[in-house]
């Protein structure tokens, strides 16, 4: 989760300044990042990355995410809704 976000906003962290990022992806309140966009907190408890979380993300992200694409396997993707894990 953390990743697929950081990677979603690359284009901000570009040289010479933030470039446009149409896929980047944007968090609920309750979740902080650091200066890369890693996540640092999920409503005020340390972010873990071996926890299950819920997610809600377009399935045509999935497509263009190379982070979230590693998790699809051979899970069908629906154009309306998504599952993280089968």
């Amino acid at each position: 989760m953390s990743a697929a976000l950081a990677q979603s906003r690359g284009a901000w962290l570009a040289e010479g300044g933030p470039e446009e990022a149409a896929d980047a992806f944007q968090h609920d309140e309750g979740i902080t990042t650091n200066a890369a966009h890693e996540i640092l907190t999920v409503k005020g408890a340390a972010f873990d990355p071996e926890a299950t979380y819920g997610l809600m993300v377009d399935a045509y992200m999935v497509t263009v995410n190379p982070v979230l694409k590693q998790w699809v396997g051979p899970c069908a993707v629906s154009l309306f809704s998504f599952v993280l894990a089968c």
